[in-house]
């Protein structure tokens, strides 16, 4: 069996069952199983693609706490997000088998929602749709996700098990609200590493305080069936994530929409 250390990603529904819990500290993580794997079976075209939603399950601020966020905002003029990237970690741990008896291509892309943006390719494409554009220039528009690797190849029967990183997961962050609060251009953010090229970056404020992700949507795509099973692993650095008769974190961000020459 192959292992990845490498960016991919994966999804289907999850279960907000946690099978290890005790976040007593920031390293201590907790994991989400997913409810079952998700399996593909390859299209009318030799291609099929699936995409998950998971809702990490965060509670909501407390009328004290919304009031020192309030406070914060005000004094560093801009508005002071409740989840934290730099206080949150996320990372999935996955294992991506090929069910048919030759090789095939796979690739697993990640978007997702802070608590002010939403980056939903699926949605997208849809509003693309809508724009009644002839389906020549349709097919040739590409919406780049948050974090996209390159394409894998399996040989028949195949097993590979990989993680998507914590430093992903920091600079899709990054990169999301670049381009929900700060109006970056998509195409110049998503194809550079922010430490390296710092190119779209320009309007970000320094000392920004990034929203974490709090919603994944997680996307295979192959060319024969595979199935895919993984786990969502969050380090809470600051008692954040839901537990007992607390209430649910359900912000309402931005979408993302489709902009053209991006």
């Amino acid at each position: 069996m192959r292992t990845m250390t490498n960016t991919v990603s994966l999804g289907w529904l999850y279960a907000t069952l946690v099978i290890a819990a005790g976040c007593d500290s920031p390293n201590t993580p907790t994991y989400f199983p997913a409810m079952g794997p998700l399996g593909l079976e390859a299209g009318q075209m030799g291609v099929a693609e699936a995409t998950a939603t998971f809702p990490i399950p965060f509670r909501a601020p407390s009328d004290t706490e919304r009031k020192i966020l309030a406070d914060e905002s005000a004094r560093l003029k801009f508005t002071m997000p409740w989840l934290r990237q730099d206080k949150i970690g996320v990372s999935v741990q996955y294992t991506l088998r090929n069910l048919a008896d030759k090789s095939g291509t796979a690739r697993i892309t990640v978007n997702g929602s802070s608590e002010f943006a939403n980056y939903d390719v699926a949605a997208q494409r849809m509003a693309i749709a809508a724009m009644a554009l002839p389906q020549q220039q349709q097919d040739e528009i590409v919406i780049p996700a948050l974090i996209q690797p390159a394409p894998l190849r399996f040989e028949a029967g195949e097993v590979v098990s990989g993680v998507i990183r914590e430093d992903d997961f920091a600079e899709a962050a990054l990169d999301l609200d670049a381009i929900g609060r700060w109006m970056a251009r998509p195409a110049s953010v998503l194809i550079n590493r922010s430490e390296v090229n710092p190119i779209g970056m320009e309007k970000v404020p320094q000392g920004l305080i990034v929203p974490a992700l709090f919603r994944v949507y997680l996307t295979l795509t192959a060319s024969v069936p595979m199935r895919i099973e993984f786990t969502v692993r969050v380090r809470d650095g600051k008692d954040q994530l839901l537990a007992g008769d607390a209430v649910e974190f359900k912000p309402t961000p931005q979408a993302i929409a489709y902009m053209r020459g991006t």
